[in-house]
C-alpha cells in the first residue's frame, strides 16, 4: 500500500507538474494574446487616425478644387470682360476719330463759307438778294444733297449686309439639308 501510495503520490506530483507547466503555457499564451490584442488596438487606432487624416485631406482637397474652379470662372469672366472692354475702347476710338473728321469738315466748310461771304461782301444795296446769299443757298443745297447721298449710301450698305447675311444663312441651311439627305 505504501508502494501504491508512493506511486499515486508520484503520479500526483507528475500531474501537478504537468498542470503547472500547462498553466505556465496558458499564462504565456494569455500574455501573448494580450500583447497581440494591444498591438491590434494600437494598429486600429493608427488606422482610424490615418482614415481621419485622409478624410481631412479629402475635404481640404475638395475645398481647394472648388476654390480653383471658382477662380477659373472668375478668370474667364475677367478675360471676357477685358475683351468686351477692348472692343468698347476700339468703338470709342473710332467714334472719336469720326467726330474729329466731321468737326474738321465742318470747320473747313464754315471757313469756306466765311471766305465766300467776305469775298462777295460787295455793297448790294436794296437790289434784293445779293450774290453772296445766292451762293450760300447753293452751298447749303450742295451740303444737304451730300448728306442725303451719305444717308442713302449707308442705307445701301446696311441692305447689302442684310442680304449677305441672308444668303449665308440660306447656304448654311442648304448645306445642312444636303448632309441630312446624304446621311
Amino acid at each position: 500500500m505504501v508502494a501504491a501510495l508512493a506511486i499515486a503520490h508520484c503520479q500526483a506530483e507528475r500531474l501537478q507538474w504537468t498542470l503547472e507547466s500547462k498553466d505556465a503555457i496558458i499564462e504565456q499564451y494569455s500574455f501573448e494574446a494580450k500583447d497581440h490584442q494591444s498591438k491590434m488596438q494600437s494598429k486600429d487606432n493608427a488606422r482610424m487616425e490615418a482614415e481621419r487624416k485622409l478624410e481631412e485631406q479629402l475635404v481640404a482637397w475638395e475645398e481647394q478644387r472648388n476654390l480653383q474652379e471658382h477662380l477659373n470662372e472668375q478668370l474667364l469672366a475677367a478675360m471676357q470682360a477685358s475683351r468686351l472692354a477692348c472692343g468698347r475702347v476700339e468703338d470709342f476710338r473710332q467714334e472719336i476719330e469720326s467726330l474729329k473728321a466731321r468737326h474738321a469738315r465742318k470747320v473747313d466748310r464754315l471757313e469756306y463759307e466765311l471766305s465766300i461771304l467776305r469775298a462777295t461782301q460787295a455793297p448790294a444795296g436794296h437790289q434784293g438778294r445779293s450774290s453772296a446769299s445766292i451762293l450760300l443757298d447753293l452751298v447749303q443745297q450742295v451740303r444737304h444733297l451730300t448728306e442725303e447721298r451719305g444717308e442713302l449710301q449707308n442705307m445701301l450698305e446696311w441692305r447689302e449686309i442684310q442680304w449677305c447675311t441672308k444668303v449665308e444663312d440660306l447656304e448654311t441651311q442648304l448645306a445642312t439639308q444636303r448632309r441630312a439627305a446624304a446621311a
